[in-house]
């Protein structure tokens, strides 16, 4: 009986997406019929989010595979904004197919998205920088948003160590919740991304706040070149499972 109660849910998850996915192809076609190519395209790049965000087993990607699912998250976005937003990308050929935990450059964009840009009414500016530094591969996030004060960095600083100490995220762990400032929840996608970069690279990894060159935020996440070891891959999915 349990066996065949499990068949059922995982043929059931299969079907809620799909479902999900041919409303979307419908959609994106009664665009294309009236020239609506934007909207065409916004559908498009949501359906590749949506694929992405529960594609099965790997928590793995290759750069560009994550590039790319930006380029969609941009597209979607100056739908919203009249086309205010400005993606700048830097990153060598070579690069593009080493592999990162996914979605860990995606959450702080839209972090940015959610508080940085806020009131803001010109042109909104995302720059990522990918680059390579001896063992470890260095990517940085920037904006030309609010922007994020040395108080405000050490909060989120510490709440990171806490969050990789209890393994949970909360409301007890934003730095930012409600009461202390105006930006409530609004940084539990970076404790998110910290607590899966902790768990796979331990102390191997690093993610930094800092002042952007461009009047916004900065971030910093810095990963070894090697990738992780079988037990190591092992022990991330155990314990991202109990999250």
């Amino acid at each position: 009986m349990l066996q065949k109660e499990t068949e059922l849910s995982a043929l059931q998850a299969q079907i809620n997406p799909h479902f999900l996915f041919n409303i979307l192809d419908t959609f994106k076609m009664i665009a294309i019929i009236h020239d609506l190519d934007d909207f065409s395209d916004s559908i498009a790049a949501l359906g590749n989010l949506m694929r992405y965000n529960i594609s099965p087993a790997s928590y793995r990607c290759t750069l560009e595979h994550e590039l790319q699912i930006i380029h969609d998250y941009i597209n979607i976005q100056n739908l919203l904004l009249n086309n205010r937003v400005t993606l700048l990308l830097t990153v060598p050929d070579d690069l593009l197919r080493f592999e990162i935990p996914n979605f860990i450059i995606q959450p702080i964009i839209e972090n940015s998205f959610v508080h940085g840009f806020e009131n803001k009414l010109n042109e909104l500016i995302i720059k990522v920088s990918i680059y390579r530094d001896g063992s470890n591969i260095i990517i940085q996030i920037e904006d030309n948003g609010m922007g994020i004060g040395g108080e405000q960095q050490q909060a989120l600083t510490d709440a990171m160590k806490k969050s990789t100490e209890t393994l949970e995220i909360g409301p007890a762990q934003d730095p930012f919740r409600e009461g202390e400032t105006s930006r409530s929840g609004k940084s539990i996608g970076l404790l998110n991304v910290n607590l899966r970069l902790f768990l796979l690279y331990r102390d191997r990894y690093s993610f930094t706040f800092s002042a952007s060159d461009l009047g916004g935020a900065c971030n910093t996440i810095s990963l070894p070149v090697s990738i992780p070891t079988k037990e190591q891959e092992e022990n991330f999915l155990k314990e991202r499972s109990m999250l």
